[in-house]
């Protein structure tokens, strides 16, 4: 395992382990249009009791690539809410 395949497998960890720890918070992951260099993003936003962008960061080169690392059992929001500019799509927690 190369060193940039273990530092992926921890980050991806910590958002695991931030996801759950922010539960009450209300997480949703917005993913971003790709940046000038073509590189996608996602960004953890706690929505509850109002929107607080964390430090919680994810980067790809597609967005398969950013969606693939998010934290598992999350769920594409649909409609009922307007997006950021520049956000190209928002995840949420499931409630189980």
């Amino acid at each position: 395992m190369t060193e940039h395949q273990t530092r992926e497998i921890a980050a991806n960890e910590h958002h695991v382990k931030h996801q759950k720890a922010m539960a009450a918070r209300k997480p949703v992951w917005e993913v971003y249009h790709p940046n000038n260099a073509g590189r996608w993003s996602a960004r953890m936003v706690l929505t509850h009791p109002h929107p607080v962008p964390t430090d919680c960061l994810i980067h790809g080169q597609s967005r398969e690539e950013v969606r693939a690392k998010m934290p598992p059992g999350l769920r594409l929001q649909e409609g009922g809410r307007d997006l950021p500019p520049g956000v190209e799509e928002a995840w949420v927690g499931t409630d189980k």
